[in-house]
């Protein structure tokens, strides 16, 4: 027998909340090479001095160092310049790796910080899920066919669309170029030897779009 006022299997008072779920985190890895330059750029961008990871696995200049290395790879493969391609890859392989003990470090963090997960990882730069069809990094930059051009082609988003596009030395201070009615352009005068940066924004019934993120390359 229980004692009176007693309960036979009664609950406790405190009910335990479910665990919050954990945050995935994806490395969406474009698939052209001037596109991963812009991705490993940006994320650099985002980690540097982010009080939420003092303690990156990779410091962001040592990133930065790697995709400067894999950048001048590109080049000369691009060049033509025969057998390269293996070494290009090495070194691709090498911004890749970092790129994924960052993510994984900028995980754990933000897991640490509750509710607040995903606010925390989101300045990170990283995705919270795997994109698919286009992606944000689809503005490709290549060599023109003559010394000193470049070549940039955009997404396209509208038959109707205006393109307008921006170079700069130093993505502070920026020159605006022609704009065009499709999503390519070939940019000239430039001078060979030089990096330089470029973005394109869209003008789609009467809406003005953001600029896009920077893309940088080394005219020949």
């Amino acid at each position: 027998m229980h004692p009176a006022g007693g309960t036979r299997g009664r609950a406790s008072d405190t009910v335990d909340r479910p665990a919050m779920p954990r945050l995935k985190l994806a490395l969406n890895l474009p698939e052209r090479i001037p596109d991963v330059l812009a991705y490993a750029r940006f994320i650099a961008s985002r980690l540097d001095g982010n009080p939420y990871f003092p303690a990156l696995p990779v410091p962001v200049a040592t990133l930065l160092g790697h995709v400067d290395d894999l950048e001048a790879a590109e080049l000369v493969v691009r060049s033509g310049t025969h057998g390269t391609g293996t070494a290009r890859d090495a070194k691709l392989a090498v911004v890749v790796g970092d790129l994924q003990q960052q993510k994984v470090y900028v995980e754990t963090v933000a897991n640490q910080h509750g509710e607040d997960a995903l606010a925390v990882a989101a300045s990170s730069g990283f995705d919270t899920k795997q994109t698919r069809g286009p992606r944000k990094w689809a503005f490709d930059v290549e060599q023109g066919d003559r010394s000193g051009e470049a070549k940039l082609y955009a997404p396209r988003v509208d038959r109707t669309a205006t393109y307008k596009w921006q170079r700069s030395l130093d993505a502070s201070e920026w020159l605006d170029l022609q704009d065009t009615n499709v999503a390519s352009t070939v940019v000239t005068g430039l001078t060979p030897g030089t990096l330089y940066f470029f973005r394109y924004r869209t003008l789609a019934r009467n809406v003005l779009g953001d600029w896009s993120d920077p893309v940088t390359f080394r005219v020949t």
